[in-house]
């Protein structure tokens, strides 16, 4: 998973979902199981013979064996009771948690594990599955200790199994809980046959998943109730910290790097319900505002604080941060087509008829789709793949969106290759539709190089080199649902040479946000908007630090020139 260059946990978590999901409309006569397996105590049970053996088995020299051995097997540990720490332990196996070399043997010696499964695949005795007709064939996944089996629902494959985890295990010093261990049986299985299996595996079958590297697995209707916990995360970290000790620009800071950290990892896999997004916002607006324990006043809208620094805070709305998320993992898609999770999603739903009743993660792709759209840019080579009218590879957004009059049937699947290799005369001769004379002169003056053989390419025309960027995203999905991207250009104020608080003073006070009786009024609060100080005028911000008299005394004595 995320261990390896180039993938992501969320790539294992999309497999399981489709997996889950697979098994729930599974019909025909063969079945599919699948194990979640408990490794008790992974890193304290493995053996050092063992951990030399896969070194070997990777072929490492022998000096760096040795001196990685040195590191594993020198290892000693007290006990501290009672304030007094015991005589010295000298372990004879494990990994100790916590350093930096233990998680890369570990992932080597789980790695082992992989290449006996796949043995076994290959001799034919495992039979592995496929969510597709021309879907990848999967067997097991493995990110660190936690490890999930495939297979067909037979009595083959579930003693392949057992015998595999029984040799690994012996070797290795590995020890299954299995207690905690569990079997899915898509719904076509047979009693018959679910009792055997778990009998050969000594697993108990189950209807409940659970969560898998921390995202719910299991569908529910009431999907805010599922991800609740969330929000309970958020709390249990406003408990420890002491916010109240914190000015806003401190407070600012957690919003923006820790709590807004714990959504953002949850966000990569799916569409949060929107009510789970709102509560997100309010969370950080509370603690923003300091209105965790008490209620308190909110002088600037949560529009213009997710601003962009020009003229905000930078603080990211949750929906539209999700929506940007789910652009994301789409760009992946089309992009890293060969991975494993992406071919699971396209032949589940790009190379077949499959559109009712999708997944969880394909849902929620198609609720950020809207921003991978309007951000995507086709690059043409042979002109084969590019959707003339529907996609945009001019820059300038779908040509349909432009022009006056509907597309006909025929026109909606017409390539570029199709429409400007046909004549040259073209542009004049474009169907039932009329573009706008601005356009006609745009595409006459861009040249049209067909390169044969070469597919057709995509790029981000958000950023300079093409790349997706998640930032550009946001702001695309900001300036679509809110007509905004970027402030009004105040971002001077975080480039003076001052404290943070004084930058917040600073933007609070040109954004009328600082706590002074005309704005106490006009919330509806009776309060008396008479200045105390100079008994003048009205405590406005600007009265308050420029036209009272007594503020005019503190300039002058800090200004050289006369106020």
């Amino acid at each position: 998973a995320s261990f390896v260059p180039g993938r992501k946990a969320v790539d294992n978590v999309v497999v399981v979902k489709e997996t889950l999901h697979y098994f729930k409309r599974k019909q025909g006569q063969i079945g599919l199981i699948l194990v979640k397996l408990d490794l008790d105590k992974a890193y304290d049970r493995l053996e050092w013979d063992f951990i030399r053996k896969v070194l070997y088995f990777f072929q490492f020299p022998d000096s760096w064996i040795n001196l990685i051995m040195s590191c594993v097997a020198t290892s000693s540990l007290s006990i501290l009771m009672n304030g007094e720490r015991s005589e010295k332990i000298i372990p004879t196996r494990g990994l100790r948690q916590g350093d930096p070399l233990s998680p890369y043997l570990f992932i080597l010696c789980i790695e082992y594990l992989s290449i006996m499964i796949n043995k076994s695949c290959a001799e034919g005795h495992w039979k592995q599955i496929k969510l597709g007709r021309s879907g990848p064939r999967l067997s097991h996944l493995c990110f660190a200790d936690d490890i999930i089996l495939m297979g067909r629902a037979d009595s083959t494959t579930a003693l392949t199994m057992k015998e595999v985890l029984q040799k690994f295990c012996q070797i290795s010093g590995q020890c299954i809980n299995f207690v905690k261990s569990k079997i899915f049986f898509s719904r076509n299985v047979a009693e018959t046959m679910k009792q055997d299996i778990c009998q050969t595996l000594n697993i108990n079958a189950s209807d409940y998943f659970g969560t898998y590297l921390g995202f719910p697995m299991d569908s529910m209707r009431r999907r805010t109730t599922q991800y609740r916990f969330i929000i309970e995360k958020m709390h249990g970290k406003l408990q420890a910290w002491k916010a109240r000790h914190l000015s806003m620009a401190g407070r600012a800071v957690l919003v923006k790097s820790t709590l807004s950290a714990i959504p953002s990892y949850y966000m990569q896999g799916t569409r949060l319900p929107s009510n789970i997004c709102n509560e997100i916002d309010r969370v950080n607006r509370d603690l923003l505002w300091d209105s965790i324990d008490k209620k308190k006043l909110n002088l600037i809208s949560w529009n213009r604080i997710t601003l962009a620094k020009e003229g905000g805070l930078g603080v990211r709305e949750a929906g539209l941060k999700n929506d940007a998320a789910m652009a994301k993992l789409t760009w992946r898609l089309v992009t890293e087509r060969d991975s494993l999770w992406a071919q699971v999603l396209i032949s589940r739903y790009c190379n077949s008829h499959e559109r009712k009743n999708c997944s969880e993660t394909w849902n929620s792709m198609k609720k950020g789709q809207y921003v991978f759209a309007n951000g995507l840019r086709r690059i043409i080579g042979d002109g084969t793949d590019t959707k003339f009218w529907t996609e945009d590879w001019t820059g300038m957004g779908p040509l349909y969106t432009l022009c006056h009059g509907p597309l006909l049937q025929n026109e909606y699947n017409l390539t570029v290759q199709e429409v400007c290799n046909r004549r040259e005369d073209w542009i004049q001769n474009l169907g039932s539709l009329e573009l706008p004379n601005f356009i006609i002169d745009k595409l006459r003056a861009m040249p049209i190089f067909f390169q044969q053989g070469k597919m057709d390419s995509i790029c981000w025309k958000l950023t300079q080199d093409g790349k997706f960027t998640y930032a550009s995203a946001y702001n695309l999905a900001r300036n679509i649902m809110r007509g905004d991207s970027i402030g009004t250009g105040f971002k001077w104020i975080w480039r003076i040479p001052t404290l943070p608080k004084i930058k917040f003073f600073i933007w609070l006070s040109i954004w009328n946000g600082i706590v002074v009786c005309d704005n106490l009024a006009q919330r509806g609060i009776e309060v008396n908007t008479i200045c105390a100080r100079c008994l003048q005028g009205r405590e406005t911000i600007i009265h308050t630090l420029w036209d009272c008299e007594k503020s005019k005394k503190i300039w002058s004595r800090l200004l050289p020139v006369r106020v």
